[in-house]
């Protein structure tokens, strides 16, 4: 996978298309949903992947958040 040197500007629009999906998912009540890495910030080069990491302060695993695990498939 290439890096790229352009900016792409649909980068923030395709995490919040994801974090969307994320949230109507997850059942846990205290969350976050952060966009991380290169395409996060708008001046660097980036791959065309978009990092997401979601955090809690409680103990959990996939199996207490998520509503119905098989929509992840």
């Amino acid at each position: 996978m290439e890096v790229s040197d352009e900016i792409n500007e649909d980068w923030r629009k395709m995490f919040e298309k994801e974090r969307a999906y994320l949230m109507k998912l997850i059942t846990e009540t205290d969350y976050e949903i952060q966009h991380v890495g290169s395409t996060a910030i708008n001046t660097l080069s980036a791959r065309p992947v978009i990092d997401i990491l979601i955090g809690t302060k409680l103990k959990w695993s996939t199996e207490m958040i998520v509503n119905d695990p098989l929509k992840l498939a």
